[in-house]
């Protein structure tokens, strides 16, 4: 018999959930007060600090939830409900329009070899920047934060299951916004329930998601919506999803040791996540699913 017990073999009491709130354009986190209590904290000269102090030149760490917690603060601290400290992640603007005139258009915003819109600035006749700093701060947070909650060795007292986990990392260069996790055997069998229609079939709030998320940090374009979507798969609860970039998305891993049929659930990864904007795209579109399973899934533990 397992001394242990995992996520995708066992049903395991709530420890933190992810929400999508598209009103603000950001993702609640919600962590449970048991697991808060029952986690070691990280020192605050831990190695794994210094290493995102020499990457990225962050300088400030929260490591307390008492507080605003992460990188500069980067997490607001809400309140405490039903047993849970709740998070507010504000989504961060990436794309920024300057006031410097575009030299390729010089400023006029037109390209007769393109459609007549100037392919740099897109129209705009200004120089257009972008800024990962903020985005950058966000993911290198959940990094940690994942990390803390990869496992936990006490139960909680929470009365609904953990429907997910995800562990993210962030670093420069290629999949530097690398990501993965576990869906539940609640969230798995929902997943069936979606897909025992057959074919693709589209979550569209998940879609609708993590376009909201791309549109308010780079501007959505028309290509990029169609690039933008989450569906499953088939009846056995694959889900796919995927944001714009070099075939970036999320799916089952085929590897995962077992058929979903037999009730259990499984693992998922990321394809060329590079950057912390396509990371953060991914994780709004997490939080939604999670927010409609949870509304969807009859269980107390």
């Amino acid at each position: 018999m397992r001394d242990f017990k995992t996520l995708t073999w066992d049903i395991l009491p709530c420890w933190y959930e992810l929400s999508w709130d598209a009103e603000h354009v950001g993702i609640i986190l919600r962590v449970h007060q048991d697991f808060i209590n029952t986690v070691k904290p990280i020192p605050s000269d831990a190695r794994i600090f210094e290493g995102y102090e020499e990457v990225f030149g962050f300088t400030d760490f929260q490591t307390g939830f008492d507080k605003d917690f992460g990188f500069d603060n980067s997490f607001l601290r809400l309140g405490e409900k039903d047993g849970f400290v709740e998070f507010f992640i504000k989504i961060p603007a990436i794309k920024f329009i300057t006031a410097e005139t575009c030299d390729d258009c010089n400023g006029s915003g037109h390209d007769e070899f393109r459609d007549g819109k100037c392919f740099h600035c897109n129209g705009t006749g200004k120089v257009v920047r972008y800024r990962y700093q903020e985005a950058q701060k966000i993911s290198a947070t959940f990094s940690v934060f994942f990390m803390l909650a990869r496992g936990t060795k006490h139960e909680t007292s929470a009365k609904i299951p953990q429907l997910m986990t995800v562990v993210t990392s962030t670093r420069p260069g290629m999949h530097g916004g690398a990501m993965g996790g576990e869906f539940s055997i609640p969230l798995t069998k929902w997943l069936c329930s979606v897909g025992s229609a057959g074919g693709q079939v589209e979550i569209l709030a998940v879609s609708e998601a993590m376009a909201r998320a791309w549109d308010h940090m780079y501007e959505l374009g028309e290509l990029d919506r169609y690039y933008t979507r989450a569906w499953v798969a088939d009846e056995y609860g694959w889900l796919n999803t995927q944001c714009p970039g070099n075939a970036t998305g999320l799916a089952a891993e085929w590897n995962s040791g077992h058929d979903v049929k037999e009730g259990k659930g499984y693992r998922f990864s990321g394809h060329n996540v590079d950057t912390a904007g396509q990371q953060l795209t991914l994780l709004a579109g997490l939080a939604a699913l999670h927010d409609l399973a949870r509304e969807a899934i009859d269980l107390e533990i």
